[in-house]
């Protein structure tokens, strides 16, 4: 029958696809823990990634390498040491999808419920299980200059999960205009200057400086709304990804914020 032969092929598919994602990450490729993984998978088979979600965090970073072509560091890939329990983050392309991941995880473990934190800004939901595993929930409208654009990617758990990640040139500015808590899943500022230095040393390893280019263009408008200097921020990186940002003109035209306007009142 042609469901038992489709089913076979498919079957078949998912097992070399298993083959291959072993043999990655046995030859050292960043991949999430394994509860974190089921969380992935979970999301990615409520559709929500192909519905518009974009994979946030450690998860996200973990796959650039992928994305790139090239090995990144297993150090910059791991979560902070000093980031309590274990957490994934993911935007929503809306609120309303909010109850479909609700559902997601409560089919893994039923002890995932929501809850509040002082520190969650708005647009941000929390969910947390009997072991302390969180996920941070973002709506991608609060979220525009990292998740506009993102690109597909695998996560390296079963036989590869298909996922959305942020395109790793606005990952970089994102840290730079100083919201890199909400995409690296830590608020240790070390890892995450040190993740986007290695984003831009990767970027210009293979060949796409204009794609820094563009997105430091699209994040002119945020740092004058932010009041971010760029250029400030720009000097936390080490000397190799500096010299890379302001090797290219535009760049680094991008990353000198001018000073706000004056108004009627500073008169």
């Amino acid at each position: 029958m042609a469901w038992v032969v489709r089913f076979q092929r498919i079957k078949a598919v998912r097992a070399e696809r298993t083959i291959t994602v072993r043999a990655l990450i046995g030859s050292g490729v960043p991949r999430p823990d394994r509860i974190i993984g089921r969380v992935i998978e979970a999301l990615a088979r409520a559709r929500l990634f192909s519905n518009g979600a974009v994979l946030l965090g450690t998860a996200a970073y973990q796959t650039y390498g992928g994305v790139l072509g090239v090995r990144l560091s297993r150090a910059f890939s791991r979560p902070a040491e000093h980031d309590e329990g274990r957490s994934a983050r993911i935007a929503l392309r809306a609120a309303d999808q909010i109850p479909d991941l609700f559902a997601a995880l409560r089919g893994i473990d039923p002890s995932f419920a929501s809850f509040a934190s002082p520190a969650d800004v708005v647009g941000t939901t929390r969910f947390r299980n009997a072991s302390h595993l969180q996920i941070h929930v973002h709506v991608a409208s609060e979220l525009a200059i990292l998740v506009d654009d993102a690109v597909q990617s695998i996560v390296l758990h079963g036989p590869g999960i298909p996922v959305k990640v942020p395109a790793p040139e606005r990952w970089v500015v994102n840290t730079l205009l100083g919201q890199g808590w909400c995409i690296n899943g830590t608020d240790d500022p070390n890892q995450a200057f040190a993740r986007a230095a290695e984003l831009i040393e990767a970027l210009s390893m293979v060949g796409r400086e204009h794609a820094l280019a563009r997105a430091f263009d699209a994040a002119w408008d945020c740092a004058l709304k932010w009041n971010v200097d760029l250029r400030a921020s720009v000097q936390h990186l080490p000397s190799p990804a500096r010299t890379i940002l302001e090797a290219h003109a535009g760049i680094r035209e991008a990353s000198s914020t001018p000073s706000k306007p004056r108004q009627a009142s500073d008169v």
